[in-house]
């Protein structure tokens, strides 16, 4: 028997990927919300993000997932030392909007910290949120490809 040399199709609909997306970067968000109660800034993009995911839930995952899908050889080796050790100076110069990079430029410290405070069994799950959120963004993208 000869193996296929494509991979299977996603299983699921365009829908489910982007929920199923969303819903894991709602759970970061709200869980980082709670590592840092008092902070309006963090509150501020918190509900930004999740007023963008119910208005246009395509957007969220239209302009993260490529991101994620930058850094995919990183999120599946699960090295977690090398998102803690880079200041993503390249991706955030590349910014257009000011806003964004501006928050993402206060949240990336505050995320950091929330994650080398936490212990292996919430990392763990971080790093698992994050490979979930690849694999939606992934299945997602297939998708929407046009076909051959």
């Amino acid at each position: 028997m000869s193996e296929c040399p494509h991979p299977s199709p996603p299983q699921g609909s365009v829908t489910d990927y982007v929920e199923s997306f969303n819903g894991g970067l709602k759970k970061l968000t709200v869980d980082l919300v709670e590592q840092y109660p008092a902070d309006a800034t963090v509150k501020r993009v918190k509900n930004q993000v999740m007023l963008a995911m119910d208005l246009t839930p395509l957007c969220i995952i239209d302009a993260v997932g490529p991101y994620l899908f930058q850094y995919q050889e990183q999120i599946y080796a699960g090295d977690s030392a090398f998102f803690i050790a880079s200041e993503y100076e390249d991706d955030l110069n590349a910014s257009v909007n000011v806003e964004k990079e501006d928050a993402v430029r206060y949240l990336l410290p505050r995320v950091k910290a929330a994650y080398k405070a936490a212990g292996d069994p919430k990392k763990s799950a971080y790093m698992q949120t994050v490979q979930d959120l690849l694999d939606d963004f992934l299945e997602y993208a297939a998708l929407k490809a046009p076909a051959p």
